[in-house]
């Protein structure tokens, strides 16, 4: 499909998160009625039932398959989990430490990804054992956290399907005293039934802690595959998870060839019971999905461009020579699976889990279950279990007299999702006079940090947030002035907040945040307070170049700006060039590379003028440029940079071999950023070269060993 078509496609098929949020929960309110009037028990009961520990007796009076069920990929469990990218770079630095390999001729990510795990692990065991190490005792992600909290509504799904190799789901669900059902293999899948109110999930790919999970390309495409023996294949069970429940998918950039992909495939060939929705990481390229899902009339993506409202806001990327100004503010650029969930769980008004709202009554009953049953098995009591609950519950009658504090109802908001609620309980409360304790002030400032990354749409509420987290913070500092976890998060709030402010276009309100953190920071040896005063310094840099290009600014300010902008990345560059910590470096090469930039656009009307002092000039930019490759190797925004300093410089084919590179390094984005580049004014012949270099390359076949992967 031509990317003209699509994009005519995708304007029909696109919905907003609070659209397709308000579409699910009428289908599953509909599911219900349907249910009660023909006397069959659907999902979990009423939008306000208090879901008890192992079911509390609901267990088959809501029996019957839910019109959705959830398919979940990387995006689930990243972070802690890395992406295949990053895994599969991982990979190839240790295959080529050790011996010489040789570049895979596939194109596809999941040819190269196969390729080097392969030749770094060449042993099930061996890939079962990394799989092991990397998952085991990580935390639960936020996003499977969310998800086992629907899940313990049961009103949207009871089933999941998952093509990740953790147990984060099954953790969290276990954390907040539900059990559930778990198939990691083939020979297990009977275990699953959709008719089943339990809990289950489905591990098409099976899990670490067995070496017969599929990772690799072979692995993966059998576990696609029917058999004409058995019905007990993963193909089978989705087939059967299918039939009359639709998917709900979440943190999947899909593969055409995987288990799941085929079955879907086999299941569009027919009319879905409920509309399908796919919830997208990033707005959907042509190449993203194959035709048969974009095209399928009862198939939607909800896409960050699609977001409307609270949810998120129009994109507005930073510029090329912006970039490692640390955590970009890809407003409407992306859409990640925690904010979907959390989303869900708001439109379905779902209550905090037991565990948080009556915790030692959650405690108590934990321990109940445990009971034998009967006068003769109160006997058999020999660790007095039945006792210690009535100590539990003696203590809970106390605490209850205690009046919730303002603080207590701003968590409770959190754990329910409810975000701006919680961040105006907040505000209420005055921290230069409050009572807090050392503990709360903590607590404060660590919920108001998440409540404002949770939004994370420069809205007065994430500011809001972001004030009071930063109050709470001074305020502890106060009494321990050297506190490297409090300075972190006031740091990341301030940088944060100076971000959102940058793109409401306050960069003057920004760059006096900007010089905060650098006080903050100063003179540490803490690496994570070196690592944010770096991030500060290039982000400062990156505000002055902001403020270039904006119309405002008057001419005679323009030359002051510029040497606001060189001295910030000079001095980054003082301060840190010597670091032996990969992440400063990367800062470090930023702003390098920045300075470089911004040096080849202000020679563009000597060039175009065929200024024959430029080559010298352009000498020093290529310098700058490869000791920025120096402190972050393989870099695609450098790279791309030297290929356009090559095309201004007519060397066409080391412009294409640069580029090439950069974009299989980079991807998309590195393309269309670069492809922004040949817009900088004066606007050269060269630069109709470059655009032309950069339109025949594609994307997807720019360099092998090196895949595109999404949360």
């Amino acid at each position: 499909m031509d990317a003209a078509s699509f994009e005519k496609l995708m304007e029909q098929k696109s919905l907003s998160l609070d659209t397709a949020a308000l579409q699910i929960r009428k289908a599953c309110e509909e599911r219900q009625r349907e249910c009660a009037e023909q006397h069959v028990p659907a999902a979990a009961g009423s939008p306000r039932l208090k879901a008890e520990p192992e079911d509390g007796g609901l267990r088959g009076r809501y029996s019957g398959r839910r019109p959705f069920f959830f398919l979940v990929g990387a995006g689930i469990s990243y972070p802690p989990i890395p992406l295949a990218s990053s895994i599969e770079e991982e990979c190839r630095r240790l295959a080529t430490d050790e011996l010489p390999s040789v570049e895979p001729g596939a194109l596809k990510p999941i040819d190269t990804y196969s390729y080097w795990f392969d030749q770094a692990y060449p042993h099930p065991l061996q890939r079962q054992l990394y799989l092991r190490q990397l998952i085991q005792r990580r935390t639960i992600s936020h996003a499977s956290f969310r998800l086992a909290h629907l899940l313990l509504d049961r009103r949207i799904a009871n089933v999941v399907v998952t093509l990740n190799f953790d147990d984060f789901i099954s953790r969290a669900l276990a954390l907040f005293g539900r059990s559930y059902i778990v198939c990691d293999h083939p020979a297990t899948v009977e275990r699953i039934s959709p008719e089943q109110d339990d809990i289950q999930i489905l591990h098409v790919h099976g899990t670490y802690w067995f070496y017969d999970c599929a990772n690799l390309r072979s692995e993966i495409a059998d576990r696609a595959l029917a058999s004409m023996q058995t019905n007990r294949t993963m193909a089978y069970k989705l087939d059967d998870v299918m039939e009359r429940s639709s998917p709900i998918v979440i943190g999947y950039s899909g593969w055409e060839e995987d288990v799941v992909m085929t079955a879907l495939r086999r299941r569009l060939s027919s009319t879905l019971p409920y509309r399908m929705y796919w919830f997208c990481y990033q707005d959907p390229k042509p190449d993203s999905f194959p035709e048969w899902l974009v095209t399928h009339p009862q198939v939607f993506f909800i896409t960050p461009s699609a977001q409307k409202g609270e949810s998120a806001q129009a994109a507005t990327p930073p510029p090329p020579t912006a970039e490692g100004t640390g955590e970009e503010r890809k407003r409407g650029a992306t859409l990640d699976a925690t904010l979907v969930l959390e989303r869900l769980i708001r439109e379905f008004k779902l209550e905090a889990p037991q565990l948080f709202t009556d915790p030692l009554e959650f405690f108590a009953q934990q321990l109940e279950a445990s009971l034998p049953e009967g006068e003769s098995g109160a006997r058999e009591d020999n660790y007095f279990i039945k006792s210690l609950v009535a100590e539990v519950r003696e203590i809970n009658h106390r605490t209850r007299k205690v009046p919730s504090t303002l603080l207590r109802q701003v968590i409770h908001a959190l754990r329910r999702s409810e975000v701006r609620e919680a961040i105006a309980l907040a505000g209420r409360i005055n921290i230069r006079e409050s009572k807090l304790d050392g503990a709360q002030l903590r607590e404060l400032m660590n919920a108001m940090w998440l409540a404002a990354k949770g939004l994370f749409d420069s809205s007065d509420e994430e500011l809001q947030a972001y004030d009071i987290a930063i109050a709470a913070g001074k305020k502890l500092l106060e009494k321990k002035p050297n506190d490297v976890g409090v300075l972190e998060v006031v740091s990341n709030a301030i940088i944060n907040k100076s971000d959102a402010l940058r793109v409401l276009e306050q960069q003057d309100e920004a760059l006096v945040l900007l010089g905060e953190v650098e006080k903050l920071t100063s003179g540490s040896t803490s690496v994570i307070l070196r690592r944010l005063a770096a991030k500060a310094i290039l982000s400062r840099g990156a505000t002055y170049r902001e403020l270039l290009s904006t119309a405002r600014v008057p001419a005679q300010m323009k030359k002051e700006l510029e040497r606001k902008e060189r001295s910030a990345y000079r001095a980054l560059t003082r301060r840190f060039s010597r670091t032996d910590d990969a992440e400063i470096a990367a800062n470090v090469a930023y702003g390098i590379n920045n300075e470089a930039f911004a040096k080849l656009v202000s020679i563009k009307p000597r060039i175009q003028r065929k200024d024959k002092t430029v080559a010298s000039v352009r000498r020093d930019i290529k310098a700058m440029f490869e000791r920025a490759l120096t402190l972050a190797p393989k870099n695609p925004v450098v790279l791309a940079n030297m290929g356009y300093l090559a095309c201004l410089s007519d060397e066409r084919e080391n412009c294409r071999q640069l580029l090439r590179e950069a974009i299989g390094l980079g991807g998309e984005r590195i393309k269309q950023a670069s492809l922004e580049d040949a817009k900088t004014k004066p606007v050269l012949a060269q630069d109709a070269v470059f655009t032309e270099i950069l339109n025949e390359i594609d994307v997807s076949r720019a360099a092998p060993g090196v895949g595109k992967s999404s949360p």
